[in-house]
């Protein structure tokens, strides 16, 4: 939990991210990925999202929604002032926008993937039944991600933003032919940031002093322990060029 006096900066986005410099709100309640599940979970930081009705004796919205609570202890998730509060106070967001794919529960409210992730067991093994037969998968359209981006940044105002990429070398294309999606959503991301002159980093791309392979696990989807010091090191100089820290 955010400790008061500390840098409170918030994050929306994944673990890439999610440095000693934040709020914690991202590692305490949720990861989200597409533009879709940023726009829910600002709503919730508002105040602004009913998840109170229970799926099952055992099971929540909230279990569905937000990656750290069914991922966490099981118990029940309580929403409190507090976060509502940090929230208010938090000068900038960090945004991560890394899948185009939406995963939609009863048409409204759009879950975590690992919700109805049947290939890990440990994160769907309450996943009740009415769920599983109420979802749907959607991908996103250009035009879809450019207008959420826009509805980001005006529900964020007045606070600064600052866009990060996903992990991507073209190093990895050769191997992980799969990866060419990766690389087409950043570069949409990065022409609607310069269309509309929001802040962009792409971490790859500047730390390419250093060999990417080095920088990230065998997943290429998370830092490496070194890598991810370089990267946090990176971050830090760079939000003190935005007088955040």
């Amino acid at each position: 939990m955010f400790v008061s006096g500390s840098l409170n900066i918030t994050v929306l986005g994944s673990c890439r991210n999610g440095g000693y410099h934040t709020n914690r709100l991202n590692i305490d309640i949720h990861y989200p990925h597409c533009t879709k599940e940023i726009i829910q979970f600002i709503q919730f930081l508002k105040g602004n999202l009913d998840c109170k009705n229970s799926l099952s004796k055992v099971f929540s919205l909230y279990n569905i929604l937000f990656h750290s609570v069914f991922c966490g202890s099981g118990e029940d998730f309580i929403v409190t002032k507090e976060f509502i509060k940090i929230f208010e106070q938090s000068p900038m967001c960090i945004i991560e926008i890394s899948s185009r794919k939406k995963y939609i529960y009863d048409n409204k409210f759009y879950m975590h993937h690992l919700a109805v992730n049947r290939d890990n067991y440990f994160s769907c093994r309450y996943t009740p039944d009415v769920v599983w037969n109420n979802y749907k998968i959607e991908e996103q359209s250009d035009q879809e991600i450019e207008e959420d981006i826009l509805l980001i940044r005006d529900m964020l105002f007045p606070k600064q933003i600052l866009m990060i990429t996903h992990l991507f070398s073209s190093k990895w294309l050769l191997r992980y032919p799969a990866l060419e999606k990766r690389e087409k959503l950043n570069s949409l991301i990065t022409k609607i940031c310069k269309k509309y002159d929001i802040c962009i980093l792409n971490p790859i791309a500047l730390l390419k002093e250093y060999d990417p392979d080095m920088l990230v696990l065998e997943d290429l989807g998370h830092y490496s322990t070194e890598g991810m010091k370089i990267w946090y090191n990176y971050l830090d100089s760079y939000l003190q060029t935005m007088k955040i820290l």
